[in-house]
């Protein structure tokens, strides 16, 4: 009989404890699906901080939780794999490469080494929890697994001892109070619902339901080279009068050119580039001698293309060489002409903006008779550059749990009715509660543990009064006996010769009053203390918890 009624559980054991264990793990299970490392399969990794280069935002010994996202914009902190150092860096993206990421540590006055790429990139910080990670540390040192290994050996060790004797019951440490809330006769099942209700909106609402991400619009800078110059007599040589891009110059022909560069910058969706364009050249030689040559002023320009052209003066320029030659002594078989642009530039694309410098150059090869390009064809005369705008936008957010993608806002519409559903079973829980006499609340928590039995097979020559339901159910406990109702509000634990019983006692009855009730082996239902008869007999509660 004590399998069938006991099966694996305590009687006594509080079903406030075990709906506590039960919620605790539900809540634990919420946790871990927000919270469950990669390592584990989750999509949070763990970062120890470690120095002072992201203070005053991170200090030495904090941890960070970051979490992989779809893109990264300039501004957040992210943890990438270092190739430089080996070792995982956490800083702030201050610009992008190209397809690469700039990082700079908020307190460091220079950019870090590595440009990862987005898969060296491990996550953005979700949140921080200050001095954490040095604890995080210590527990994973040998001495910190040593101490928590000893703590998960105290309660097998201390199992198996008994509380009190079998024939010897504290009196004092059976009693119970009387008067227990109304939310201690709850199932648990209730409860474990509650606390999952609790973790799934504040897992729904501590997200935000938009994400604010950017894609990447490539875009470029187009340059082009150009040249020509009068060469009177140049038929034989130019078929024309004139000397044009791309042929080389013969100083016999040509006293001068007139250098040009033109900018634009180009993309699938309309761009604004504004910014400045400056033009100038250099001769110089194999050994590092430079000589700057005037060509154009810097240019401003808005609307996404621009001009700058300058004269250069090939009689001037064989003079430059000249006078170094009589100056040094040196003479050289060649010498290097370039012309250089450079733009400074922002394209930019409703909000999103980009600001680089786009520098190229042509460059030409001088001997005594003539100037020409020093590479022919190819892009020499229209370079070009590729770059990158990160355009803000706005998509809903999701959250991956158990491989399946769930957005932020249906979750959140599913916690609400989920915590409808659960607030709508606590009220009516608590009115049926509130309507239930003691009687009722016993059966309800005991009714796995009470076998009803006849009044006349309680007989014997002592009988025990015990003040509590609760009291009672400890003895029974203790003494593996089973408890046993042989009446209207009256319930019995037989050991032996005695019985220890209980009785529900009306609201009015004084606990002297219930003691001067005369004992009978045999158990009789309680009798009604006096009352009017348009009112409804009330009973107290004495349900232990």
């Amino acid at each position: 009989m004590q399998t069938l009624l006991r099966p694996w559980r305590s009687l006594t054991r509080s079903p406030l404890r075990r709906a506590f264990s039960l919620a605790a793990v539900a809540l634990g299970l919420v946790l871990w699906l927000a919270l469950a490392p990669a390592a584990l399969g989750g999509s949070s990794t763990y970062v120890t901080t470690y120095g002072t280069s992201m203070e005053p935002t991170l200090h030495r010994g904090d941890l960070a939780i970051v979490r992989s996202q779809p893109s990264y914009r300039v501004g957040d902190i992210v943890a990438y794999h270092s190739a430089s150092l080996h070792t995982v860096v956490l800083h702030r993206i201050i610009g992008r490469d190209g397809d690469r990421f700039v990082f700079k540590g908020d307190n460091n006055t220079w950019v870090d080494t590595d440009h990862p790429s987005a898969s060296e990139l491990v996550g953005k910080m979700e949140m921080k929890v200050p001095g954490l990670g040095t604890h995080v540390q210590q527990l994973a040192s040998p001495p910190g697994i040593g101490a928590m290994a000893m703590l998960a050996a105290l309660p097998i060790a201390t199992t198996g001892r008994r509380r009190r004797r079998k024939n010897g019951i504290d009196a004092e440490k059976a009693r119970a109070p009387r008067g227990q809330p109304l939310w201690r006769h709850t199932d648990p099942r209730l409860l474990v619902a509650t606390a999952a209700c609790v973790g799934l909106l504040a897992l729904a609402f501590t997200k935000s339901p938009v994400l604010h991400i950017t894609s990447d619009m490539p875009f470029d800078d187009r340059g082009e080279f150009s040249y020509t110059g009068a060469a009177p007599g140049g038929e034989a040589v130019y078929q024309a009068d004139t000397v044009t891009s791309g042929q080389p110059i013969f100083f016999s022909l040509v006293d001068s050119i007139d250098v040009g560069f033109s900018y634009s910058a180009s993309s699938l969706a309309p761009v604004i580039a504004t910014g400045d364009l400056a033009l100038n050249a250099e001769v110089s030689d194999a050994d590092g001698w430079t000589y700057p040559l005037e060509l154009a002023a810097p240019v401003h320009f808005e609307g996404g293309e621009a001009r700058a052209s300058g004269e250069l003066n090939l009689q001037n320029l064989r003079a430059t060489i000249a006078n170094m030659e009589a100056a040094t002594g040196v003479k050289r078989d060649a010498y290097t002409v370039q012309i250089n642009a450079s733009v400074n530039r922002q394209v930019q694309r409703n909000d999103a903006i980009v600001s680089g410098v786009f520098a190229p150059s042509l460059e030409f090869k001088v001997d005594a008779t003539e100037m020409h390009l020093a590479a022919p064809g190819g892009n020499a005369l229209t370079p070009s550059q590729g770059g990158l705008l990160s355009l803000p936008r706005i998509t809903e957010n999701h959250l991956d749990v158990l491989g399946q993608s769930l957005s932020i806002a249906a979750l959140r519409a599913a916690s609400l009715a989920f915590a409808l559903v659960v607030a709508g079973l606590w009220l009516d829980s608590l009115v049926r509660t509130a309507r239930a006499d003691e009687t009722s609340l016993i059966e309800r928590r005991y009714k796995n543990y009470v076998l009803p039995v006849r009044a006349t097979e309680l007989a014997s020559e002592l009988v025990i009064d015990v003040e509590s339901i609760g009291a009672l159910a400890r003895i029974a406990d203790h003494t593996g006996a089973p408890m046993l109702r042989g009446g209207v509000g009256a319930y019995h634990v037989v050991d032996g010769t005695r019985v220890y019983r209980y009785r529900v006692l009306a609201i009015g009855a004084s606990p002297t009053e219930a003691a001067e009730v005369p004992q009978s082996p045999v158990p009789q239902p309680p009798v009604p203390p006096s009352a009017r008869p348009d009112r409804p007999l009330r009973v107290r509660r004495r349900v232990d918890a």
